[in-house]
């Protein structure tokens, strides 16, 4: 009886063990994993285990404001992830949940993982809405998604408004916002295997901006390879797009506004493309006309990655 007793227990233990390596959360009262960058702390449940204001960027502050992402500094120790990070910063509005804090050290996202043991699983990464002007990963709650689908779900903050969009020549560079959400899917493909994520499995959605966002991300060269799946869950929302028209857009600019369109710019094609507003131009190869689609490039310094 000793031995069946001992046999019992030996194999009861290496089921444990088994379960133990197959799940990244193994305790949910002591949900701790290991990023690229250091260790992070999250809270656990039942359902879900959620690791809240994981930082994918440094901070755009000071010399970095207005200028592309940059690596996360390491941390040593033990980083508590158990509250979202602040939004970024933008003016009121009624979409948005009263209370919430902003601050331009605002490059953080959070991942939801369903709890209980479980591996490559489908990764999906959502991109907030708010015409580019507002909103925040934090203000979705994505328990019911990540349980009921099996999926690791990523909530993404980028910089909005000013922060995110302004263009000046003096600046040498634009499309911040658009840079961090690439930023945010380097790190999602460097990191999200430690949390039971196929990074070979990534799915970009967003809602309104969020839509638009990834719809520009699949044409932008940085962005190549980073996600390996896009879909589209929500459409797009204001404001409406049409060729040759862009609307004027300022730091006065606030959400629901309206203002009169304003001419395309002079120029978006080399000179390569003999007529671009004209038809004759759809008989020339689209590499000849567009190598790289301009109006799709989110960096002036074409920084490309591979990885």
């Amino acid at each position: 009886m000793s031995r069946r007793r001992a046999l019992a227990a030996y194999i009861l233990v290496a089921l444990l063990g088994l379960i133990a390596c197959t799940s990244p959360v193994d305790d949910p009262s002591d949900a701790v994993v290991a990023t690229e960058s250091g260790k992070v702390r999250g809270t656990g449940g039942d359902r879900v285990h959620q690791f809240r204001g994981i930082p994918y960027a440094a901070a755009p502050i000071g010399e970095k404001r207005w200028a592309a992402p940059q690596p996360a500094t390491d941390w040593t120790g033990v980083r508590d992830a158990t509250n979202s990070g602040p939004a970024c910063m933008q003016p009121e509005a009624p979409d948005m949940p009263s209370g919430v804090p902003q601050s331009e050290d605002c490059l953080t996202l959070d991942v939801t993982v369903p709890a209980g043991p479980g591996k490559n699983r489908p990764v999906l990464v959502w991109l907030p809405g708010g015409g580019f002007i507002t909103g925040a990963g934090s203000i979705y709650d994505p328990t019911r998604l990540a349980q009921s689908g099996d999926v690791v779900v990523v909530t993404v903050n980028y910089r909005l408004g000013v922060y995110g969009f302004f263009s000046h020549p003096a600046l040498g560079d634009s499309n911040f916002g658009l840079q961090d959400q690439v930023a945010a899917l380097r790190w999602v493909r460097a990191n999200i295997a430690h949390f039971g994520g196929d990074p070979n499995l990534v799915t970009l959605a967003g809602a309104s901006a969020g839509a638009m966002s990834a719809c520009t991300l699949m044409t932008a060269p940085e962005a190549r390879n980073l996600s390996t799946a896009r879909s589209f869950r929500a459409v797009h929302a204001e404001p409406t797009i049409r060729p040759g028209l862009s609307g004027k857009v300022s730091a006065q600019s606030r959400p629901g506004s309206r203002s009169p369109p304003s001419r395309a710019p002079a120029r978006l094609w080399p000179s390569s493309c003999p007529a671009p507003t004209s038809r004759a131009c759809v008989r020339y190869p689209p590499r000849r006309c567009f190598p790289t689609p301009p109006c799709f490039r989110l960096s002036r310094t074409e920084r490309r990655s591979s990885q």
